[in-house]
């Protein structure tokens, strides 16, 4: 299986090792109080750095001097190795090598050029591209809106058949926090990839007597993924905002394509497309407040689901007691469930209703 290429933030999770060259694709965007007022137009890379006929990485550097380089060289070397990552180019000029006079350069041979690059708030943006450019292509800030799934991509990242996720991230201290987030909300939904055990324990308890009936249920359940990952290369093909949450779309073309088949149908039926899935869903409000959280709630309740139609025992104990005229009787119900299960999130989607948005995950039991 290819290696998953990392980009430059030099993050860590107990799921991905994410390699110093993560920050090399960092977009640090606008603040989220930035309004169409603010900035009328942006470079079309600015909200879509990549698509299907040019691979595309942006980097970034404040607008100050800083030791012995010139910002423009530290934003284009950052550009440089995230996009040298994705295609698996072993070397890239080092940045005092940098010539910001020369946009195009041969690496391992890939022809790699820069479009312009774009100053904002005290950054500088630089945009390394392999393939067609749309230079010089103006466009407004992306928006999102989650009520009407606008863009597409917001509630079906693979509509276009791509392999790509969404992950999300809410206004941080910092700018690059906030874009991190992002990127470790839409990798996370990678791990069931890999494999998973799941272990999942209800137990039903049900009392009858002359007075009534009395049930309760108690759930314990477990989800521990693989320490061994595997690593895929990724690229960042579009970004939006809403308010103050950011939301990020990734694509991974070493993997299969995601489903295709619309919300409205999978929610209905999780089997669709002959598929083994199920559905998890977080209505409501988490503890942390954050969507990204809801998103990885509503993934582990998928898998449970999925791996209790795949895999459950159940036994009953029933007692039966009578005295001086009168019963008792009790039922215990015990469903188990242990799994080591490969899956893979094939779809996520996104509802208002009044208590806040909902999610809904649909997972599918996968061999890749």
């Amino acid at each position: 299986m290819p290696k998953i290429i990392y980009s430059s933030l030099a993050m860590r999770s107990f799921y991905f090792y994410i390699t110093k060259s993560l920050l090399a694709i960092c977009f640090l965007w606008h603040t989220s109080t930035l309004s169409a007022s603010d900035l009328d137009t942006v470079p079309c890379w600015y909200n879509k750095p990549s698509t299907k006929q040019m691979a595309g990485a942006i980097g970034l550097a404040r607008d100050l001097y800083v030791g012995n380089g010139k910002p423009l060289k530290y934003s284009r070397h950052r550009a440089l190795v995230s996009l040298a990552n994705y295609l698996a180019i072993k070397e890239i000029p080092k940045i005092n090598e940098i010539d910001i006079n020369q946009n195009e350069y041969l690496l391992d041979g890939y022809q790699v050029s820069f479009s312009d690059d774009y100053k904002y708030q005290g950054y500088i943006y630089s945009h390394a591209i392999h393939g067609e450019s749309f230079e010089g292509s103006q466009c407004g800030v992306s928006y999102c809106d989650i009520q009407r799934c606008e863009p597409t991509w917001l509630c079906e990242p693979g509509f276009d058949g791509t392999a790509s996720l969404v992950g999300t991230g809410y206004q941080s201290d910092t700018l690059l926090g906030q874009y991190r987030a992002a990127t470790t909300s839409a990798l996370k939904q990678l791990e069931p990839v890999f494999g998973v055990m799941v272990r999942a324990e209800d137990i039903f308890v049900s009392q009858f007597s002359e007075t009534g009936k009395f049930s309760s249920n108690v759930s314990n359940s477990s989800i521990v993924s693989n320490s061994n990952k595997e690593q895929l290369r990724y690229l960042v093909t579009d970004t939006c905002w809403q308010d103050q949450q950011l939301f990020m779309r990734l694509n991974f073309p070493d993997l299969p394509a995601l489903s295709s088949i619309p919300a409205q149908q999978w929610m209905r039926e999780p089997l669709a497309g002959g598929f083994r899935g199920a559905i998890g869903s977080v209505q409501g409000q988490v503890a942390s407040g954050l969507l990204s959280d809801k998103i990885s709630m509503a993934i582990n309740r998928g898998l449970l689901e999925l791996a209790k139609s795949i895999n459950t025992s159940v036994t009953e104990n029933l007692l039966t007691i009578e005295q001086r005229g009168k019963y008792y009787q009790l039922s215990v119900i015990t469903q188990n469930s242990e799994l080591a299960l490969t899956a893979r999130v094939n779809a996520i989607h996104f509802s208002n209703t009044p208590l806040g948005v909902a999610v809904y995950a649909w997972l599918v039991e996968a061999k890749i």
